[in-house]
C-alpha cells in the first residue's frame, strides 16, 4: 500500500514496439513481398516474420528449416542490420519530436514520456498537428509502414 501512496500518475508514458520491424522494412523496400509470407534470418534462426508467415506458425527464434516445413512458400531474407539501423534512426527522429529524452531499448522499441507533448499539442493549429514522414515514398505508404508501430499507454495498458 505504501507504493500506491507514492505513485505519480501525472505522466503519460508510451511504449513503442514496432512489430515485425525487420520484415516491415524488407516489405517497404520490396513491395512485391507485400502479400507473401516472409521471415528475416537464416535456416538456423529467424529474427522475425510477417503476419502472412505467422498464420502458418512461423515465429521469431524459430529455426528457418523448421519454418520452411510449416510454410514451404516462406521467403527467408538474410538480415541487413545496416538498413534496419538506418530506418530505426528515421523513426527515432520522429520519436524525439515527442520526447527528446526517450529511452531506446532496441532498434524497434522505445519508451517516451509524452506528457509535455500532449499539453503543448492542445494549443497547436490543425496544420501543425499533421506529421509528414520523411521517406522517398508517398505519405500514404509512409503511414502504412509506420502503422506497424504499436503505441501503448502504460498507465492504462490501452492501445493509443
Amino acid at each position: 500500500m505504501e507504493l500506491e501512496q507514492n505513485r505519480d500518475l501525472n505522466n503519460t508514458i508510451v511504449h513503442v514496439d514496432m512489430d515485425a520491424f525487420y520484415a516491415a522494412v524488407e516489405t517497404r523496400d520490396n513491395p512485391e513481398l507485400k502479400d507473401k509470407p516472409i521471415a528475416v534470418g537464416s535456416s538456423s534462426m529467424l529474427s522475425t516474420s510477417n503476419y502472412h508467415a505467422r498464420r502458418f506458425g512461423v515465429r521469431a527464434a524459430m529455426p528457418g528449416f523448421i519454418a520452411k516445413r510449416l510454410c514451404p512458400q516462406l521467403i527467408i531474407i538474410p538480415p541487413n542490420f545496416d538498413k534496419y539501423r538506418a530506418v530505426s534512426r528515421e523513426v527515432k527522429e520522429i520519436l524525439a519530436d515527442y520526447d527528446p529524452n526517450f529511452m531506446a531499448m532496441s532498434l524497434d522499441e522505445a519508451y517516451l514520456n509524452i506528457t509535455k507533448h500532449l499539453q503543448e499539442r492542445q494549443n497547436w493549429p490543425e496544420d501543425k498537428r499533421k506529421y509528414f514522414i520523411k521517406t522517398e515514398e508517398s505519405v500514404e505508404n509512409g503511414k502504412q509502414f509506420i502503422r506497424t508501430i504499436k503505441l501503448k499507454n502504460k498507465q492504462t495498458n490501452k492501445t493509443l
